[in-house]
């Protein structure tokens, strides 16, 4: 995890250079904090959308409005948050076992069982924690609410918010190959069950049971990979988390027909960057925090 007393020395900001220089910084850096990242620029968009700003001195005094000591705290609390241990309500999955799938030697299949289901149960337990910081009813709707500075100091988030929310906790915790997938207009995660291959391979004293990745139940589009959704679409706020998104209609793909997979650091910082949002109010935008978006993802 980036060290605290390096993204210290950035601060105060004083102009959007500096955050610039931060979010270099991030990207190089070995072992990001990408809770961190979001939290602050969660901050700074909360400072540049409150009212117009008239000069650019008033700019400068809201970029240093963005007090390290108090998102660290906010960043050490949600981490032993995510350490805790709390009770996990059920939720609902659609990866009912096929005849197919029974015909699988009984071992392996309680191999891959238990493999699949320990990583499937982790990531669980992350997004619970995510839904249970939100407030119980409010509009989806609204502006400024995609980072985790939305979740903590407003108990809100949008669709993105919690599909990213969910991805940035996932790497805080080191599961670092839980990847954020975007469409047009819908957003969910995908994480790797490459290891169940190997797991399984490894453990079988039969050696005449091979097991073979198509065997493996789960797979969706790469191989290795298995979808899930965190969050909702549009006006149907009914709960899916859990389900796989593997039928086209639910990718929500408008055109092109391919998702974005945020694989890495910089592109995680240009999707938080880029759903950044400059409204004030339904008559003005904050012309600097366009600016900002412009000069961090041009």
């Amino acid at each position: 995890m980036m060290d605290a007393d390096k993204v210290a020395n950035f601060f105060p900001l004083t102009c959007r250079k500096d955050v610039l220089n931060l979010i270099n910084s991030f990207i190089t850096s070995k072992s990001p904090d990408p809770v961190m990242i979001s939290l602050i620029l969660g901050k700074i968009e909360h400072e540049l959308t409150q009212f117009p700003c008239k000069n650019d001195s008033s700019v400068n005094d809201l970029y240093s409005k963005v007090d390290f000591k108090e998102l660290k705290t906010m960043h050490n609390n949600y981490l032993e948050y995510l350490r805790k241990p709390v009770l996990i309500e059920k939720t609902f999955t659609n990866d009912d076992d096929d005849d197919e799938e029974k015909t699988i030697c009984g071992r392996n299949k309680l191999n891959r069982e238990h493999a699949q289901t320990s990583k499937r149960e982790k990531i669980k337990e992350i997004y619970n924690k995510v839904w249970f910081k939100l407030a119980r009813s409010y509009r989806k709707d609204r502006h400024h609410m995609q980072t985790i500075y939305s979740l903590l100091n407003d108990q809100k988030l949008d669709c993105f918010g919690v599909s990213i929310s969910v991805v940035l906790s996932c790497h805080l915790l080191d599961l670092r190959d839980v990847t954020l997938v975007m469409s047009e207009d819908h957003s969910w995660i995908e994480f790797n069950i490459e290891d169940i291959c190997n797991d399984v391979i490894n453990n079988d004293i039969n050696t005449t049971n091979v097991v073979q990745r198509d065997t493996i139940r789960g797979y969706d589009d790469e191989v290795g990979r298995q979808s899930m959704e965190v969050t909702w679409h549009g006006k149907q706020t009914k709960d899916k988390r859990g389900c796989r998104v593997v039928s086209p209609e639910k990718r929500w793909l408008t055109s092109g027909g391919q998702a974005v997979r945020c694989k890495s650091g910089i592109s995680l910082v240009a999707a938080m960057v880029c759903k950044m949002n400059p409204i004030i109010d339904a008559g003005a935008e904050s012309k600097e925090l366009l600016a900002l978006k412009f000069v961090c993802v041009p």
